[in-house]
């Protein structure tokens, strides 16, 4: 993906005579694999532990997606003040877990948090705000 992209960019396929390019996507590559390589994800019918970071998911006042080169980043922060941010694609992969979060999210957006254009769109949470 990332080669059709940049190719596309540069109008060819010169570009990869070039290492330095190489170089920068095996670095995305390795902070990816770096980053989700400990992750440790559970989740309860009310909550969301990411490592050693909770939060209360029927009490988030702010939902967050944000995307780097390395992928989409979700970042949650609860009524206490707790925040936890997790890769998007690490949630998702486990059903169950991500079922618990993302009705946490619906509740949440009902009660009032706030939700970024990007997350309202992307994991289509803008549906809830206009929900009664």
């Amino acid at each position: 993906m990332i080669i059709v992209a940049v190719s596309l960019g540069q109008g060819g396929f010169e570009w990869m005579a070039d290492p330095i390019p190489w170089v920068m996507i095996g670095i995305a590559a390795i902070i990816t694999l770096a980053r989700d390589w400990n992750t440790r994800l559970v989740a309860g019918a009310d909550w969301l532990r990411v490592n050693r970071r909770w939060i209360d998911t029927y009490r988030i006042k702010d939902i967050k997606l944000y995307g780097i080169i390395a992928g989409w980043t979700l970042r949650l922060e609860d009524t206490e003040g707790r925040k936890v941010r997790v890769y998007i694609g690490t949630l998702e992969t486990n059903r169950e877990l991500w079922a618990l979060v993302y009705n946490g999210l619906a509740h949440s957006i009902k009660e009032g948090a706030t939700v970024n254009a990007l997350a309202a769109n992307m994991i289509e949470l803008r549906r809830f705000a206009n929900s009664g």
